[in-house]
């Protein structure tokens, strides 16, 4: 191996690997015009430059998740976590109007959204951001329930109702465009790579969460390769010291090529 070695560090789901950047011949991004528009109904190939090549992504063989996965999630969770705070705005008026007893959750910490919320981390700064808006109109929301039942049993139902239509426009309204605001961000957040493999001409897109970094390593960086990585078998291992001194596998292209 040379004295200096310019790689391509990566992130699959939890796993962090290395190839040499000469081996990369471009890095796209599938949240991106270009990707959007690339990767194949049946997703076996993608477009690149005009030429369909194969597209192996690399979560499957490797058996981890996509750090993305948790967006897949949200797309689903969030419209009906949404759907569930209309529902709960119109049993509330059909207890106040017709006595019926209400029975969903009256505090925001036992709702589906609400036990959700309070245990959901995310490293996504953007979307925690807006996750911690949610918070105080969803309790004031929550809370209406005891204030405007107190209310109706002490007569004053017609005063319960305005309130309740005056929180629909206001607390509820702000609370519905928060929801409709992440549920239009998450997919923008999901945003894997295609790294595109270049063997003399021969062209492989591999599927990946991110890239961690582009750089060069000393001879002193590299350490001898020592047994499998499941069905990989590194060529060296690289020294990380942003991680603590953790070691990342160097792969060869071709070993990652044939996977998938």
């Amino acid at each position: 191996m040379a004295d200096e070695q310019s790689l391509v560090i990566f992130q699959v789901g939890r796993k962090t690997l290395a190839l040499p950047l000469q081996e990369v011949e471009h890095i796209l991004s599938l949240g991106g015009e270009e990707g959007r528009q690339g990767i194949s109904a049946e997703g076996s190939m993608i477009l690149f430059q005009g030429q369909a090549i194969p597209w192996r992504p690399l979560w499957d063989p490797l058996g981890e998740p996509s750090v993305f996965r948790e967006f897949d999630e949200l797309a689903q969770t969030l419209p009906r976590r949404r759907q569930d705070h209309l529902d709960w705005m119109a049993a509330l008026e059909q207890s106040l109007r017709h006595d019926i007893p209400f029975t969903k959750a009256h505090s925001p910490r036992e709702c589906a959204f609400g036990q959700w919320f309070y245990a959901f981390r995310t490293e996504d700064r953007r979307l925690a951001l807006l996750l911690s808006q949610f918070e105080h109109p969803h309790a004031l929301v929550h809370g209406l329930a005891e204030v405007l039942l107190g209310q109706v049993a002490a007569g004053r139902r017609e005063e319960a109702l305005a309130a309740l239509e005056a929180a629909r426009q206001g607390v509820l309204a702000e609370l519905l465009a928060l929801f409709d605001t992440v549920i239009a961000l998450v997919p923008t957040l999901k945003r894997p790579l295609a790294l595109i493999l270049n063997d003399s001409g021969q062209r492989t897109a591999l599927g990946v969460d991110r890239v961690l970094d582009i750089r060069s390593v000393t001879a002193a960086e590299v350490h001898p390769a020592r047994g499998r990585l499941g069905s990989l078998v590194p060529q060296a291992f690289i020294g990380d010291s942003a991680s603590g001194g953790a070691l990342i596998p160097l792969l060869a292209a071709s070993q990652l090529a044939s996977l998938g």
